[in-house]
């Protein structure tokens, strides 16, 4: 063999390489998406860059678990729903959304927007089986092509959690 040959040989092999790693990263969008069925449609996904729990840094967990806040749809359920999942533990919490409100606010610069989203999340918990609800907000800031999300959420369970999150994907139609 040529020392052209096995130069490209070893090329392709390192390029296959880094596309299989890409693909398989953890805390990717197809990663994300790929542990909802066929029946369900991914409207926005947030990976959860920071995380607090009742004022409790968990950002390393969270980051290691590759968590993630995505809203969505099924075909068989009318309403939007949203899940914290960690697909890092093999967990979630899912549920309903109710009594959403939207609304833009005010920002100086044109190439800067900040929407904020409220609402009701009856949830359940796929560890432990518990439900409950929790008040969600959502602030969503945009400075050109980039979002960059707060998510606030205060369970009357008790835990009050903080996320600092990158928005990965927006299909989310804002009429609702």
């Amino acid at each position: 063999m040529t020392k052209k040959f096995i130069i490209v040989i070893i090329l392709s092999t390192l390029v296959l390489k880094l596309s299989a790693q890409q693909v398989s990263k953890p805390d990717s969008l197809p990663a994300f998406i790929g542990h909802f069925n066929v029946n369900k449609v991914v409207l926005e996904v947030y990976k959860i860059d920071s995380a607090q729990v009742n004022g409790i840094d968990q950002t390393d967990r969270y980051r290691k678990a590759s968590a993630a806040i995505i809203l969505y749809t099924q075909s068989n359920y009318p309403d939007t729903l949203m899940t914290v999942i960690m697909p890092g533990e093999d967990s979630e919490s899912w549920g309903q959304l109710r009594k959403v409100n939207e609304r833009p606010l005010q920002t100086p610069k044109s190439s800067h927007s900040i929407s904020s989203i409220q609402f009701l999340w009856a949830f359940t918990n796929t560890v432990d089986g518990l439900s409950g609800k929790a008040m969600v907000s959502i602030e969503r800031e945009t400075w050109d092509n980039n979002t960059f999300v707060v998510s606030n959420i205060k369970g009357n369970n008790g835990i009050n959690c903080k996320f600092n999150c990158i928005q990965l994907k927006s299909k989310l139609q804002h009429n609702r």
